[in-house]
């Protein structure tokens, strides 16, 4: 409860069977507060007992296979027949490859590697052009996806903030291990993302310029992907700036 006139913030929190937080829904000062005790009361859980049976030990690591072990041309081949992003995490299931893996096994000219202050770049680009993006944002239980602009960019020591009214994102760039350009061939043309690794190789976060299927790639966002891989001042001044 805050103090003040501040309203209260009431919100629903999931864990999955570690105790580590999935997803969390927050009430806003426009929320019907009826309708959230309305939905408590309709789903509250008839035993109001301390959870017990949280998994505690280390989870298991997928072993990745060396790269002799992986159908390299055949995947390089599946790889340039996609026709949807989506079909690529199938596809790395397929051939035996973790993500990180894949990306260094790539077809020639697919991926590319880059420096880890790159989504700095990246977003400031994104704002200071107005491109709208697409940011997909995993836990263990949950995808969350925003589509639009970014605005207010702030650094606080190693968190790197989007504050804006429908969208906060905070990351952590000390955290991130591994950034790499990703092209995937769909039905609709080349699709471009920046995408972040911690050590152990897991996704943090990734990016695309917004689009809807049956839409080819925005030409802005290839531009801000391109740009942002040179340093700031080599890049050529946007017209009339």
């Amino acid at each position: 409860h805050h103090r003040g006139k501040l309203p209260t913030l009431h919100f629903l929190q999931f864990f999955h069977a570690r105790g580590e937080a999935v997803h969390k829904i927050f009430s806003t000062p426009k929320s019907k507060t009826e309708a959230y005790w309305r939905l408590l009361s309709r789903f509250r859980a008839a035993e109001q007992v301390p959870i017990s049976g949280i998994l505690s030990e280390p989870e298991e690591k997928p072993n990745e296979l060396p790269d002799r072990e992986i159908d390299q041309a055949g995947f390089q081949a599946a790889w340039r027949n996609l026709q949807d992003t989506h079909d690529f995490f199938g596809m790395l299931k397929d051939f035996g490859v973790s993500r990180t893996q894949g990306l260094r096994l790539a077809p020639a000219g697919f991926t590319r590697q880059v420096d880890n202050q790159a989504v700095v770049r990246t977003l400031q680009l994104a704002s200071e052009r107005e491109v709208p993006i697409m940011c997909f944002l995993h836990s263990k239980g949950c995808v969350q996806i925003h589509t639009g602009p970014v605005r207010n960019l702030k650094q606080l020591g190693e968190w790197y903030n989007v504050l804006d009214p429908a969208f906060n994102l905070h990351l952590r760039l000390d955290r991130i291990a591994q950034s790499w350009i990703v092209k995937k061939p769909t039905a609709d043309g080349i699709v471009t993302s920046l995408e972040l690794f911690d050590r152990e190789g897991q996704l943090i976060v990734y990016f695309f310029g917004a689009r809807k299927p049956g839409v080819p790639e925005l030409e802005a966002w290839r531009d801000i992907v391109t740009d942002m891989q040179r340093p700031a001042d080599a890049r050529v001044p946007e017209p009339g700036g």
